[in-house]
């Protein structure tokens, strides 16, 4: 060959060979391959459908993924899905995530150019997993309910690595979420310092879970579904045995402490108004802790906390202790309505919830009413018990006061009542306090009450199925010839019957009066207000409760001239 062939011959070879380059090189060098790592995560769409997600390569422009019934190599596998995604993420059908076990093939794409050609290659090694996208469910579902804590237990069946979120089904049908735990149990508590508000007795409260599941290389997120339900009804715990065990009391005049029941010695004695806690009732007496040590007290001269004894058997609202509610027919009287009444400052505590003393002997009158009210589809509503004598005085002072002068133009509530006595004159306070044989003494006592000795309440009825307070002729606390009994309507005369059925008596002028004529001058009047402060029992041990309800804990405290170490959890050591 001559040399000019033999060049034109290399120069062809070589053309050849850079063609090749060209055209060959970038398919090889579009290679790709799915992470070793790769991991993948369902989470539900709401729809029924599935977002699957999983982890991006760095090599992938795009990605193929296919879902197949069963494994390969059983000869019954069946293609469900398939599609080219531009991202790490493909959405599945409903019928494909039910479909019980699976395959997921995921391979990457990439993309490359022969000249102005575009081509895709298929990665190698593709993203296999074998699972089942089926929704997680908890099963063996037991719920246990707490009415004496006011609380709800749930456990259930638990599959390893699950994870859970539990959730507050809202009334518009919305989810709060509550929590996240790994137990297959959760426990709910509800009123002033729990989790949730207590349910009214017909309201239903609706809690949702879902379960995220997790596997080797697979999250599958759980639609949230209802797991249980609460109704107020389950939580009440007022159809239980009542006892004063561990209330607080207060006794109303000074009182021997007695070494036994036979009271064959005393110990020492004990100032009226002093917060003891009950450890037992025997014989009549309350055994409890003192200064002269632990002994026993005439339990007829002592006032209970009736929110330890009666607890959810009634409802409390002491409004003296928050903005009183006194008013003449809707009216104010001035420095007295919306105040705190003196002598009432330590009755609302820190959580809200109320001090309601009660002499022990009317206390178990009282609750003897409560129950009837209760079987009957209603519950008491406490606005006042004892009243310490000196808000008994102040109210009658600022009430008396403005007896002479006019009313306001418009009611606490900015209204004029239709039912106001007709006068070409300006009504006065007096017009509608006074009408023979009543007057403002009617209403408020002077000098003495029978709320002073802790043997009177004020209060009203609700219906359990949805805590609305049933209607009266007037207002609670509405200082006007209104209120009298004689202008009784049918519910007025229903309270008056439960009432006066357990013993309490009514008074002519106030609807909402009762009182244990029993006891009168058999007690004793207290002048100033009471307080929870002082030692407290739980059966679990002592701690020490200030006057606004909270415990001491986590501190060491002076208390008495002596120092005590309080625990986390309030609790300390008493010798």
């Amino acid at each position: 060959m001559s040399k000019l062939g033999k060049l034109i011959l290399f120069f062809l070879i070589l053309w050849l060979v850079l063609s090749a380059v060209v055209l060959i090189a970038p398919y090889f060098l579009a290679e790709s391959a799915m992470r070793e790592d790769t991991v993948f995560a369902a989470v539900p769409n709401g729809d029924g459908t599935l977002r699957l997600s999983w982890t991006a390569s760095p090599d992938a422009d795009r990605y193929s993924a296919e879902v197949w019934s069963a494994a390969p190599g059983t000869g019954a596998e069946t293609l469900l899905f398939r599609a080219e995604c531009a991202a790490p993420e493909c959405i599945l059908p409903a019928e494909v995530s039910a479909a019980g076990q699976l395959e997921i093939r995921i391979g990457t794409l990439r993309d490359y150019y022969v000249l102005w050609f575009r081509s895709t290659r298929e990665g190698s090694d593709p993203a296999i997993l074998r699972c089942d996208l089926s929704d997680p469910r908890v099963s063996g579902v037991q719920t246990d309910v707490d009415p004496k804590a006011d609380a709800v237990t749930v456990r259930w069946d638990r599959t390893e690595g699950d994870r859970y979120c539990l959730y507050l089904l809202e009334e518009d049908g919305s989810l709060r979420q509550l929590r996240s735990f790994m137990e297959n149990r959760v426990e709910l508590s509800f009123g002033p310092e729990g989790d949730l508000p207590l349910p009214l007795w017909g309201e239903t409260v609706r809690f949702a879970l879902d379960v995220v599941r997790s596997a080797p290389g697979l999250t599958v997120y759980g639609t949230a579904a209802e797991l249980f339900s609460v109704q107020g009804k389950d939580l009440f715990s007022g159809g239980e045995a009542l006892s004063p065990l561990y209330a607080t009391v207060w006794p109303v005049r000074k009182l021997s402490v007695y070494e036994d029941t036979e009271k064959r010695a005393a110990l020492g004695t004990v100032e009226p108004g002093a917060a003891l806690c009950v450890l037992a009732e025997e014989e009549g007496l309350f055994r409890v802790r003192t200064e002269a040590g632990i002994g026993y007290v005439d339990s007829a001269l002592c006032m209970i906390d009736l929110t330890d004894y009666l607890g959810e058997l009634c409802v409390y609202d002491i409004t003296n202790s928050y903005s009183s509610i006194f008013t003449v027919h809707g009216y104010a009287v001035p420095e007295l309505t919306g105040t705190v009444v003196s002598g009432y400052e330590s009755v609302r505590l820190a959580d809200g919830s109320f001090v309601v003393p009660l002499l022990y002997p009317t206390a178990q009158k009282l609750a003897s009413a409560a129950r009837a009210v209760f079987a009957d589809g209603f519950r008491l509503k406490i606005y006042d018990s004892f009243r310490p004598n000196t808000a008994t005085r102040a109210a009658y002072d600022l009430a008396r006061a403005i007896l002479t002068q006019p009313l306001p133009e418009t009611t606490v509530a900015g209204d004029v009542p239709e039912d106001l006595p007709e006068t070409n004159a300006a009504l006065r306070y007096q017009d509608l306090i006074n009408k023979s044989p009543y007057n403002i003494n009617s209403f408020l006592a002077s000098s003495g009450s029978m709320h002073n000795f802790g043997i009177a309440v004020d209060l009203t009825l609700e219906a359990l199925d949805d805590g609305e307070e049933l209607q009266m002729q007037t207002a609670m606390h509405d200082l006007s010839w209104y209120s009298i009994r004689r202008n009784n309507g049918e519910n007025a005369e229903l309270l008056s019957a439960y009432m006066e059925a357990a013993g309490l008596a009514g008074i002519s002028s106030e609807w909402w009066h009762f009182q244990d004529d029993e006891r009168q001058n058999r007690s004793g009047m207290l002048r100033e207000g009471v307080s929870v402060e002082g030692w407290k029992y739980d059966g679990s041990g002592w701690r020490y409760r200030r006057a606004d309800g909270t415990y001491c804990a986590a501190a060491v405290e002076t208390i008495d001239g002596t120092e005590y170490r309080f625990d986390e959890n309030g609790y300390t050591d008493l010798d």
